[in-house]
C-alpha cells in the first residue's frame, strides 16, 4: 500500500482540519503523539517530499516514550521509535523508519515506509526486536486501533451547496 501525493494532500487536508497537522518536528517529538487518531507531520515547508527535498526541510518523528497511542501517524520523513510504547493502527514514513527498544511495546497494525528521500533502508534493530515486535493486523490499519471513524466523510473543498436546490 503506497499513499499517492493525492491521498497524502487529502489526509493533510483532513489532519489541518482536526487540529493534529504540524510541519517539521512537532512541538511532541520525543513522546507520544498528543491524541489519538489520525497525524500528520509535513516537511517543514510544507512541499512534496523528494530525493531533492533540502535536508533541513525533512522531519524526523522521534517517538521514545512509554504509553500507548491508536490512530494513523503519516510523516513527510522519518520515524524513530523505541521505548515501551504500544502503538496500534498504521505508520507511514515518507522516508525511513528505525524501529528499536528494550522495553515491552509492540506495534499492532502495519509500518511502511517508501524512501523518497535517499538509499538507506528502514532498519528495526535486530539486537531488540524480540523487545519491540510489530504484529499485522488488518483491522487496526483500518481503523487506527479504533481511534478513526469508520463513516464517510467529505473530502475538504469538494462539497458546495448550490443555491435553489
Amino acid at each position: 500500500m503506497l499513499l499517492s501525493n493525492t491521498d497524502m494532500a487529502a489526509l493533510k487536508a483532513l489532519a489541518m482540519s482536526r487540529g493534529t497537522y504540524w510541519k517539521g518536528n512537532p512541538p511532541w517529538n520525543g513522546g507520544l503523539p498528543p491524541s489519538n487518531g489520525l497525524i500528520f507531520v509535513d516537511t517543514a515547508d510544507g512541499s512534496v517530499l523528494t530525493n531533492s527535498t533540502p535536508s533541513a526541510n525533512i522531519p524526523t518523528v522521534s517517538i521514545h516514550s512509554n504509553g500507548s497511542w491508536s490512530g494513523w501517524l503519516v510523516v513527510a520523513g522519518s520515524v524513530d521509535i523505541s521505548g515501551d510504547v504500544t502503538m496500534k493502527g498504521l505508520i507511514y514514513s515518507q522516508n525511513d523508519v528505525n524501529l528499536h527498544g528494550t522495553g515491552g511495546g509492540s506495534i499492532q497494525g502495519a509500518v511502511i515506509t517508501t524512501n523518497r528521500v535517499d538509499t538507506s533502508s528502514t532498519n528495526i534493530d535486530s539486537q531488540d526486536i524480540g523487545n519491540a515486535p510489530i504484529s499485522f493486523n488488518c483491522p487496526n490499519v483500518q481503523n487506527g486501533g479504533g481511534a478513526l471513524s469508520q463513516n464517510w466523510f467529505e473530502m475538504p473543498g469538494t462539497y458546495r451547496e448550490v443555491s435553489g436546490s
